[in-house]
């Protein structure tokens, strides 16, 4: 087993390890294949990832060796698991080597062994020898014991490891991460905080449109005359993104910055530089000053920006997206752990069912909390209804839209139950039929949308005889 001294080392290098990652770019090392047409322009998604494999390998109980799901490793890099997934395509080999698992231990078939790639262990070699070199007295026998564990490591750091150019390996990785240390990456280290690598599950710096902003927007466009993609330019802002993350992380680690000096640290383009620091500067987090009118303009962040970041964030379109992709995430461990403990219960393993019972009871509790943050107008006793459901979603949808009798029949009971209790209000009702098992959605679908259609006969379909379900009493 390794001492306390080697790991604690190896977290140093980790660090290390994430700087070069967040401030080099990958489109040397990732094979031409694998990127666009137009070029290498996943850079942002790909450190994500990177970064958040290397926090995996710090944390895991395993040295450099982490066991995660593409639902776990997309909440670490705060991206969607297909956006991970298609990562790890290219970054496996050089940077990380991914193994898939076989069903172990009740983990599911979906984990996946990472592993460390040959630019990430010819890095390691490189940053342990400079050690070795500087503090011989305190690491002795450091590098012996870290290349005996390292796979396809060999005695010289700085010599390329003779990996075939295969499958997501470049020909010549080892000669670049050796060139970046040499470069000076300790010399760039302050010791400030890594805003980085601790912020890559906020959603402020993410991109796209969270549920909860959907569906504000579908609420309130058509009452203010205004399609939902003009709702949300004209009252919503997009998420800051990977490159504003970037600025405020290097500017955080060296202080003021121009934008050239902040293109040069974050590896990103001078105009995706200068774009993202605008930006940061329009919504108060950055401050920028010109000494005179031809001098380069001089960023550093605002003394309060943390705070003003808190009040922006329920503007941000992003708003709460990191509490819908835990929910499906809880969801799909909830459906796997309900179905291991009734398979274990078939096949008489008390043991098994026990433990995967306490399993399904902690992941239902866990879901409630979230569900409780994204629906909070919703009863404690919805909620947990919703928290415990594990059945699989109607995928008939599309085909109901050309099958109008089945959209019929699906909606007419809803519409029933919803007439027979209009003496009360329509929240109320709305408790009442969502407590008889329907779904929010289709409540309101049916009251806005087909509700009126039946009631002004325009429907030409023969419905069966169908019995209202009976209502729970108050």
């Amino acid at each position: 087993m390794l001492g306390e001294a080697i790991r604690l080392d190896i977290a140093e290098c980790m660090d290390a390890m994430r700087l070069w990652a967040k401030s080099t770019s990958f489109a040397g090392y990732v094979l031409r294949e694998l990127q666009s047409a137009k070029g290498y322009r996943t850079d942002g998604t790909d450190t994500r990832v990177a970064v958040a494999v290397c926090n995996l390998w710090q944390q895991s109980p395993r040295f450099l060796y982490a066991v995660t799901s593409l639902r776990m490793l997309g909440k670490e890099a705060g991206v969607s698991p297909n956006a991970a997934a298609a990562a790890l395509k290219r970054l496996n080999g050089w940077f990380v080597v991914v193994e898939p698992l076989t069903d172990q231990e009740g983990r599911g078939a979906g984990c996946l062994g990472l592993t460390l790639g040959e630019v990430v262990c010819s890095t390691l070699n490189t940053l342990l020898d400079e050690r070795d070199a500087a503090r011989k007295v305190v690491w002795p026998t450091l590098n012996t014991e870290v290349v005996q564990l390292l796979p396809g490591v060999q005695s010289t750091p700085n010599e390329s490891s003779g990996a075939e150019s295969g499958e997501g390996v470049q020909s010549t990785p080892n000669e670049n991460a050796a060139g970046a240390i040499d470069e000076g990456l300790h010399d760039r280290r302050t010791g400030a905080a890594d805003e980085y690598s601790t912020r890559l599950n906020d959603e402020a710096f993410m991109s796209g449109t969270s549920p909860t902003v959907k569906r504000w927007a579908r609420r309130n466009a058509e009452g203010e005359g205004l399609t939902v993609k003009g709702w949300l330019e004209q009252y919503t802002t997009p998420g800051l993104g990977e490159a504003c993350l970037r600025v405020i992380d290097a500017l955080t680690r060296c202080g003021e910055m121009t934008a050239q000096e902040l293109a040069a640290e974050t590896s990103k383009t001078l105009g995706t530089v200068r774009k993202a620091a605008r930006r940061l500067e329009t919504l108060h987090l950055v401050e920028a000053e010109r000494e005179h009118p031809r001098a380069s303009k001089v960023y550093w962040l605002a003394a309060e920006w943390q705070a003003t970041l808190d009040e922006l964030r329920p503007s941000l379109r992003t708003w709460q997206l990191v509490d819908w992709r835990e929910a499906k995430r809880l969801e799909g461990a909830l459906r796997f752990h309900t179905e291991r403990a009734a398979q274990a219960a078939q096949n008489g393993d008390a043991e098994e069912a026990r433990l995967a019972g306490a399993r399904v009871e902690k992941l239902r509790h866990e879901r409630a909390a979230v569900l409780a943050r994204l629906h909070p107008e919703r009863a404690d006793a919805e909620l947990w209804r919703m928290a415990c459901d594990v059945s699989k979603p109607r995928r008939v949808g599309r085909l109901q839209r050309h099958d109008p009798q089945s959209e019929l029949e699906l909606h007419k009971p809803i519409w029933d139950n919803w007439q027979a209790l209009d003496d009360e209000a329509d929240e109320k009702r709305m408790q009442r039929l969502m407590l008889a098992g329907w779904a929010r959605d289709e409540i309101e679908r049916t009251v806005r949308h087909w509700g009126p259609k039946m009631m002004r006969g325009a429907t030409r379909f023969v419905m069966p005889d169908a019995q209202p379900v009976g209502m729970a009493a108050d």
